[in-house]
């Protein structure tokens, strides 16, 4: 048995997407994208969609001839029209003299040449000159065409360039090949590649990874010992100039020649392919082609794709999964059933009525007798005494031309399904029986009527028990007693039809639907099923098959699905397969396992499989190659800044994975739980004013999701009336209006409130001025006395000055009961007065002292008017005029915390004492009472409150005496003027 090395695994042709099928060259970009120059436009693939670039995408010519990446992974085409251009991702466009004046003066009558360096700049060659591209600048090498016909190797600097070129070339004559160091267009060094003599010869050149690969291929083979032969030129040096060379010889003359990373890949007049290690120049593998091949392009993975100039585009690649190599006949043909015996020898069932036996050193093909004029699914193959049974929906055979007969009615027989019991028993069923196979008398007897099912497929589950799979689910067969028993009530899914069955090594059924995944079986219960949602393939089965010790094969019309559940019955690991990985055909219709191997029979031939083979993550890039809002065509990016108008937005993407496995795309706006399937590879979405994210990520052909989602962010302008600032500025205006309210209502109830308060004082004022401008009736009645007591004696000049004093003291009175203050100078002026006038009718009874701290401006201090001499008179009054000894009486002023401190200080009987007596209870008590109530309305304008305390003045029984203390805080005044104006 043989495989194949590299496989045709893929062609696509304008039925796929191309624009035509004329492919010339074809280059992997940085993003991973497959570019292809076509005779139809500039053609990008992701593995999956084509997109085709025309001149209407701002190509100078449909016809691209050739396409090169330079060091920045810039893309520059050569078109037919001569007019070079490059690709502009941003725009997502090509871009030519018209729009870039880097581009302006190129022009050629003739073919213009593209070619990189060795450090991947770009040089034209043209009519007009020749000009090279590095770093985004244009240098000029003013020549004209054929002269500047020179392949440049590399631009030291401005005036320094390395080239390669002959000398000169003449028909029949000696001509030379050579490395040429210039500067300034002037030959510095050169030295010569080689030496010939022909009339025509063909040139290709390419530079890659640091070597220069030039091929030469002449109409005759005179110059040299072989038609064909490539130089490479590698580790060039200076001063002097210098490099080494290795010449590889062709025995065939080469029409077209690649150059890959890794391989030398050649197209000889035999139309052979073939491919070449680029190291030791080994010969890897050769293919015989029918069509004619362009150029063959090495992607990153190391697939090569062949560009053709009639047939599109071809992928092959060396894959895990081999395909068997079989004669031309046989090798890409539908086959149904593999099986092999004890000795290693395959046999392979066909949709044809053959068994294709295949050995080590030869390959034999078996028609069966009894399918000689129409053909059947050949099913199942068994090996018994040397012999072989075959088993097929037109027949059974031996040998495969002995046909089997039922016993019973002696004619031939057919079966879909059958099972060896041991060497002797075959069990086999079809339409109508379950028929037991004597391999040693070839006789077929029936065992159990089996009209009531048909079936389809057998496992054996011991020596004594049968399970068959049928339409409509899975019968279990006693062969000692013949009795069959129907499972379908154990579960509804097992009334599904059976395709395959198979039982392991822990006697777990495992059955095959066609169409709702596979079930497992145990104790002839349902035990769990496995369906696509949980990662199998596809629901729609074919067959199903054991592997290594807790593994399972599901072969399918969409390839085939590993089942891993060695750790985990319930949670089982799937691996899913298919022709992107390699398969010969997505339908698979049986497997077969050996030795660590599973065997795929396939429609397009034997695929063959290690049974380790693990599912690859596929790096799958997703990128946005297109972009339109509100229908006009974007610059593609990852942020947008747009108007609040530009809310309809519609987007294509790329999923780039050039082997294949990208199945679909999945987005979510803003980060919701549920990612979206997209169908197909364009998003139209309407958002709404505000920022959003839009993630987008690829999903392969396993249903794998990527974890690096593409991310777009849109910023999209918020109308003034839907913004936060105005929804702010109405709060802030609400709140203002209710503020400003609720402000206006407060300083109204404020107002009234101090209003109410100033009213209070005024009438505590006005109910103390009153008071005291009435003076105590005794005092006046007393003071009359004692102004008459100086006229009798005829003392006039006391009578005067006490008349006099009295007279200002009432004026002085009636002065400060129209204010509510006044200066603590006036007070302690009147209370002088007062306190004279007291001691000259008492005869010198008592002394007084008023006592004012130093540096106190008595002028500076406003008190409330009529509050002190009230206090004075009591201290007489109440205290000192009912005491036996001498009085005195002391007021003392001075500041404390800023706070004016006023104390009245008498040695008389005491409050107590005093109100024990009862004597002018009622005035005291009206005096005292409206001096609190005046003292408790002003509080309200000021933040410390007045402190009026009463309390004795000495500790003595007889005569404690009283001490009255006020404390006026220092802005009680300023705040009654800012209230009252």
């Amino acid at each position: 048995m043989s495989y194949c090395q590299f496989v045709q695994t893929r062609t696509y042709s304008i039925d796929d997407g191309l624009p035509t099928n004329q492919i010339y060259q074809a280059i992997e970009d940085n993003e991973g994208f497959l570019w292809l120059a076509t005779s139809e436009g500039a053609v990008r693939f992701d593995g999956r969609y084509f997109q085709t670039f025309t001149r209407e995408n701002g190509l100078s010519d449909n016809d691209v001839l050739d396409i090169i990446k330079d060091k920045s992974g810039r893309l520059w085409t050569r078109n037919f029209l001569n007019l070079p251009g490059y690709f502009d991702e941003t725009n997502n466009r090509f871009i030519n003299n018209k729009d870039d004046n880097m581009l302006k003066g190129i022009y050629s009558n003739t073919l213009l040449y593209m070619n990189p360096t060795i450090d991947k700049d770009i040089y034209y060659i043209s009519d007009s000159g020749t000009f090279l591209f590095s770093n985004g600048n244009r240098h000029d090498f003013k020549r004209t065409y054929p002269d500047n016909a020179r392949t440049i190797i590399k631009r030291m600097d401005n005036d320094f360039t390395l080239e390669f070129a002959p000398d000169f070339y003449a028909i029949n004559k000696t001509n030379s090949y050579y490395i040429f160091l210039k500067k300034n267009n002037k030959v510095i060094q050169k030295k010569m590649l080689f030496t010939y003599t022909n009339e025509y010869s063909r040139v290709y050149l390419k530079c890659l990874n640091n070597k220069l690969y030039a091929f030469f291929s002449f109409r005759n083979s005179q110059f040299h010992k072989y038609p064909s032969f490539l130089i490479t030129v590698s580790n060039i040096s200076l001063s002097p100039l210098n490099f080494e060379t290795e010449i590889m010889n062709f025995t065939q003359n080469i029409t077209n020649l690649s150059i890959t990373p890794h391989y030398i890949i050649t197209i000889d007049d035999d139309k052979q392919l073939k491919i070449y290690n680029s190291e030791n120049k080994n010969l890897v593998q050769t293919l015989k082609i029918a069509f004619l091949v362009n150029s063959v392009y090495e992607d990153k993975n190391g697939t090569l794709w062949l560009c053709t100039n009639n047939k599109g585009l071809i992928k092959i690649e060396k894959p895990v999964i081999q395909k068997l190599i079989l004669p031309d006949s046989i090798i890409n043909i539908p086959y149904a059933y593999i099986t092999s015996n004890s000795s290693g020898t395959l046999f392979l069932g066909t949709k044809q009525s053959k068994i294709i036996e295949v050995k080590k050193n030869a390959v034999i093909s078996h028609s069966l007798v009894h399918n000689l004029n129409r053909y059947g699914v050949q099913k199942e193959v068994f090996f018994s005494k040397n012999r072989i049974f075959t088993f097929s929906d037109m027949g059974c055979s031996i040998d495969y031309k002995e046909p089997i007969f039922d016993k019973k009615v002696n004619t031939k027989v057919a079966s879909k399904a059958a099972v060896k019991m041991n060497d002797t028993i075959i069990i086999f069923g079809n339409t109508f029986n379950l028929l037991s196979l004597n391999t040693r008398t070839n006789e077929a007897v029936r065992i159990i009527n089996s009209r009531m099912f048909r079936t389809t497929c057998m496992a054996k589950f011991n020596e004594n028990t049968i399970y068959c799979g049928s339409v409509d689910g899975i019968h279990k067969i006693d062969l000692r007693s013949n009795k069959e028993v129907y499972l379908r009530k154990a579960h509804h899914l097992l009334n599904e039809r059976i395709v395959s069955l198979c039982i392991d090594s822990n006697k777990i059924i495992w059955a095959a639907t066609a169409s709702n995944g596979i079930i497992a079986i145990k104790n002839d219960s349902l035990l769990g099923s496995l369906k696509k949602q949980n990662g199998l393939i596809t629901n729609s089965c074919n067959s199903i098959t054991l592997g290594k010790p807790g593994q399972l094969a599901v072969g399918t019309n969409e390839g085939v699905s590993i089942v891993d559940y060695s750790k985990s019955l319930y949670r089982p690991i799937v691996r899913n397969i298919s022709a992107t990985d390699g398969l010969s055909s997505n339908i698979v219709n049986n497997v077969y396992y050996q030795n660590d191997t599973f065997y795929l029979a396939t429609e397009n031939g034997i695929s063959i499989m290690p049974a380790s083979i693990s599912v690859v993550e596929y790096p799958i890039i997703v990128k946005l190659i297109d972009i339109k809002i509100n229908d006009r065509d974007t610059v593609v990016s990852t942020i947008y800044k747009l108007n609040r108008d530009q809310k309809s937005i519609s987007l294509q993407f790329a999923g780039i994975e050039l082997k294949g496995h990208f199945s679909h795309f999945e987005y979510r706006v803003d980060e919701e739980t549920e990612w979206i399937k997209l169908s197909g590879t364009i998003l139209s979405i309407q958002l709404e004013n505000g920022n959003h994210v839009l993630q987008v990520r690829a999903v392969d052909v396993n249903n794998i999701a990527k974890n690096l989602p593409l991310t777009l962010t849109f910023e999209i302008a918020i109308p003034f009336w839907k913004s936060w600032w105005f929804y702010l500025l109405v709060a802030l205006g609400l709140q203002g209006t209710v503020g400003i309210s609720i402000y206006r209502n407060l300083k109204r109830k404020q107002r009234v409130k101090k209003q109410k308060e100033v009213a209070a004082l005024h009438l505590a004022s006005f109910e103390q001025q009153a008071f005291t401008s009435l003076m105590n009736p005794h005092f006046i009645f007393n003071a009359l006395n004692s102004i008459q007591h100086y006229i009798n004696v005829q003392d006039r000049q006391n009578a005067n000055k006490y008349l006099s004093d009295f007279a200002s003291l009432i004026r002085k009175n009636f002065e400060s009961a129209q204010r509510s203050f006044i200066s603590l100078d006036e007070e302690l002026e009147n209370i002088s007065l007062y306190l004279r006038l007291e001691k000259m009718r008492f005869k010198n009874k008592f002394s007084y002292e008023i006592k004012v701290q130093e540096n106190l401006e008595t002028d500076d201090w406003m008190i409330p008017s009529m509050m002190l001499q009230p206090l004075v008179e009591n201290a007489l009054i109440h205290g000192i005029f009912l005491s036996p000894i001498s009085g005195i009486l002391n007021m003392i002023i001075l500041t404390e915390n800023k706070n004016l401190v006023i104390q009245i200080i008498d040695n008389g009987i005491g409050f107590e004492n005093s109100k024990a007596l009862k004597q002018n209870a009622s005035h005291n008590s009206i005096g005292a009472s409206l001096i609190r109530k005046r003292l408790t309305a002003l509080n309200h304008f000021c933040k410390t409150p007045i402190e009026f305390i009463n309390e004795k003045a000495f500790d003595s029984k007889s005569n404690p005496g009283n001490k009255v203390t006020i404390v006026l805080p220092h802005d009680l005044y300023a705040n009654w003027v800012k209230m009252n104006g």
